[in-house]
């Protein structure tokens, strides 16, 4: 029987002479199916038709790699992007052989993360101390779509791949997230005319307001705020719980997509440049979308002056319960409040929401006993009497 993957002699290699981390090869991921290498970007590609898998051959010449004998306990896969959900799996024998020369799979694990996760673990089960196969899988797809299309298609970016023992785990955990998203503001630099992340409310009352997109002029975004004694003069002032002038009677917000939104565990820090006609000290409140308020600290309080300067915030953690200096998981949008009494014209310009995400996190593992159930592509069960391409256990293979 032909295994699904091509067998890829690993070449282990100690990185340095202190280390015993055993790396797994980007230069030559198998086969796979469902799927694609590209050796030069380290980027396995999954196409929509297909349950689709990549990963490391583990027993050439059906000589399994015994992990324990090596000393390590974990793999570590180090991520660049993904656009799916990833599955990180693995596949243990107990080194005994079935009537058709190959390896009996008595156990298999995986690991499921987030696309913007950048960090896939998986402990090893000691109670099966040999392995078969390693293999990154889109978590996504899904049998009852099946293979005519409409599974999501997507990438996964690889940085490093390798065995480790505890330390060297907890060092790759220490090292925390590989990347950041730093391009969730569109046009931050205001050199086109795209205003889709820019918007500006002036609040009428509590139940209505005038918004639209912020105007870039000369190259930088423009907010024109009225004076108080002119919201007033228009009937449409709006009051704070004390009675006062609110200062998010006029906001100006940046909001960068729900796809974008902040989760438990991340950390944003806001750069940009600013100056006003006035000077004035701007908060900064969490929101959904433009005006979807849900905490009142997001990037600390901004002052501008009648001159260009740049503000940079700390890093700002998030929590799913916001506090001070501390941002709300769920926000998608920054607001800025504008109303303090004057008239004023504020500027911005070389926007910049960086956002470290949660990396390392393992959502699911599911260790499962092998099954003798056997399914075709399109993810049906069938019996053994059935001819052509199945599914056992994550091999695919020809039942003739």
């Amino acid at each position: 029987m032909k295994k699904f993957f091509t067998l890829l002699f690993v070449a282990f290699a100690c990185v340095g002479t202190m280390s015993a981390k055993y790396q797994l090869s980007l230069d030559d991921m198998a086969s796979g199916w469902g799927s694609t290498y590209d050796p030069a970007t380290k980027t396995i590609s999954f196409d929509e038709e297909a349950w689709g898998g990549r990963g490391w051959w583990m027993a050439p010449d059906n000589v399994p790699l015994n992990y324990i004998d090596e000393g390590v306990e974990y793999i570590v896969v180090k991520v660049a992007s993904a656009t799916i959900n990833p599955k990180l799996c693995v596949q243990y024998t107990d080194g005994t052989l079935n009537e058709k020369n190959e390896l009996n799979q008595v156990s298999s694990a995986e690991a499921s993360f987030t696309q913007s996760s950048k960090l896939m673990t998986l402990k090893l089960d000691e109670n099966y101390d040999k392995l078969i196969q390693i293999y990154i899988q889109n978590g996504e797809w899904r049998a009852d779509v099946g293979t005519e299309g409409g599974n999501p298609a997507g990438e996964v970016v690889l940085l490093d791949a390798y065995l480790a023992t505890e330390e060297e785990y907890q060092a790759a955990l220490a090292e925390g997230p590989q990347a950041s998203t730093g391009d969730v503001i569109i046009n931050g630099d205001c050199s086109s005319d795209d205003t889709s992340c820019f918007v500006a409310y002036e609040w009428l009352n509590s139940d209505a307001r005038n918004e639209g997109p912020a105007r870039i002029v000369d190259g930088a975004v423009q907010v024109y705020v009225r004076s108080q004694a002119q919201a007033e003069a228009a009937g449409n002032p709006t009051l704070d719980d004390k009675g006062a002038y609110a200062n998010w009677d006029s906001q100006f917000f940046i909001t960068f997509g729900e796809e974008n939104a902040l989760k438990d565990g991340d950390k944003l820090q806001l750069k940009m440049k600013v100056k006003a006609d006035k000077e004035a000290t701007v908060g900064t409140q969490c929101h959904t979308a433009p005006g979807g308020y849900i905490h009142w600290y997001a990037a600390g309080d901004v002052p501008f002056t009648t001159q260009w300067s740049t503000y940079e915030s700390k890093e700002i953690p998030v929590a799913t319960t916001g506090g001070w200096e501390i941002a709300q998981a769920g926000t998608y949008t920054i607001a800025f409040n504008l109303a303090l009494g004057d008239e004023n014209t504020f500027y911005f310009d070389d926007m910049q929401l960086l956002v470290t995400r949660t990396s390392g996190i393992t959502k699911i593992i599911n260790v499962k006993p092998v099954s003798t159930a056997r399914y075709n592509l399109a993810g049906q069960r069938v019996s053994d009497s059935y001819k052509g391409v199945v599914i056992q256990n994550g091999r695919k293979f020809i039942q003739k």
